[in-house]
C-alpha cells in the first residue's frame, strides 16, 4: 500500500508538472498574441496567468506535508530583451553609430539609441544563418525597398553581431522567429507595412509589437496558413524573401519544435551588401 507521505509527494510532482504544463502554454499563447497584435488578449493572458497558477496551487484538498511545499514561480525586474542575458554581447552608450561590415566589429546586444540609416537603400543584403543540431544554413535576401527603416535596423544589429545566439521560436505551423521577446534597448516606429496585406510563401518580416513599434524579430514564413495568419492583422513591414528553395527553412522550423525544451539558437550570422 502506498503511504500517504508517497501519495502527497506524488500530488506535488503532479502539481509541478501541470504548472510547467500551464506556464509553456501561456508563453506561447503570449507569443502568437504578440504576433498578431492582440492588446485585449494579451492583456487577458497576463492578468489570468497569475490566477491559474494560485488555481493551481491551491486546488488540491490535501496540502503537501511540511519540507514538500511547491516553490514560488522565480520572479525579476529584469525587462526582456532580443537575446538572453546569458547569451548577450557588449553593451554600447550613447549614440549608436554604424558598426563595421568587415567582420571587425564587436558583438553587441544592447544599446541606449536607435541606429542612424546604415544600409545603402539601392542595395540589396545576402544574409546567411547557420544553426547547430546538424541544421543546413538558410539564405535570405533583405531588400530596403518597401521598408527602409525595418531592413536598415534587421542588417544594421546583424552587423554588429546581436542576432548571435538568438533563440529560435516557432509560434505557429510555418512561422518561425528568430530574436526574444524584448528589444535591444530601444525600439522604432513600425513603417513600411505590405500595401496588399499579403504575405507570400518566403517572406521575411520585421515583427511588429503591440505598441506599433519594430525590437528586432525576424519571421521567416514557410507555409500559406503562416501567411494568412499574418494577413488577418497585416502590421508587420515584409524586409525580404528566403533565397532558394524553403527546405532549410522548413527543417529549421521542425528542429526547433524538436528542441523547444532546450532552444534552438543562431550560431552565425553573416552579411553581404549586393550591387
Amino acid at each position: 500500500m502506498v503511504s500517504k507521505q508517497e501519495m502527497n509527494k506524488r500530488r506535488v510532482a503532479a502539481q509541478r508538472t501541470e504548472q510547467r504544463r500551464q506556464e509553456t502554454f501561456v508563453r506561447k499563447d503570449r507569443r502568437k498574441r504578440l504576433i498578431l497584435g492582440g492588446v485585449v488578449g494579451f492583456l487577458a493572458v497576463a492578468l489570468m496567468a497569475p490566477l491559474a497558477a494560485g488555481l493551481l496551487l491551491t486546488g488540491s484538498d490535501t496540502a503537501p506535508t511540511t519540507g514538500e511545499a511547491i516553490d514560488p514561480l522565480p520572479t525579476t525586474t529584469t525587462p526582456p530583451s532580443l537575446v538572453d542575458p546569458f547569451f548577450a554581447g557588449a553593451a554600447l552608450t550613447g549614440s549608436t553609430p554604424c558598426p563595421a561590415v568587415d567582420g571587425s566589429q564587436e558583438r553587441t546586444t544592447q544599446f541606449e539609441t536607435a541606429p542612424p540609416q546604415c544600409i545603402d537603400p539601392s542595395a540589396a543584403y545576402d544574409i546567411d544563418m547557420t544553426f547547430g543540431a546538424g541544421l543546413d544554413p538558410i539564405a535570405i535576401t533583405i531588400n530596403s525597398d518597401a521598408a527602409p527603416e525595418a531592413a536598415n535596423l534587421f542588417v544594421t544589429l546583424a552587423n554588429y553581431g546581436t542576432y548571435e545566439s538568438a533563440l529560435i521560436t516557432p509560434v505557429f505551423p510555418g512561422l518561425t522567429i528568430v530574436g526574444g521577446d524584448g528589444d535591444a534597448g530601444f525600439t522604432i516606429d513600425a513603417t513600411g507595412l505590405p500595401a496588399d496585406g499579403a504575405y507570400p510563401i518566403g517572406s521575411v518580416v520585421m515583427f511588429t509589437s503591440i505598441d506599433g513599434s519594430l525590437q528586432g524579430q525576424l519571421g521567416l514564413v514557410t507555409t500559406e496558413e503562416a501567411g494568412d495568419l499574418l494577413a488577418e492583422n497585416p502590421v508587420h513591414p515584409i524586409i525580404g524573401e528566403i533565397s532558394g528553395t524553403l527546405d532549410a527553412a522548413t527543417a529549421l522550423h521542425e528542429a526547433s519544435i524538436d528542441n523547444l525544451a532546450v532552444g534552438l539558437r543562431v550560431s552565425e550570422l553573416s552579411v553581404a551588401e549586393v550591387s
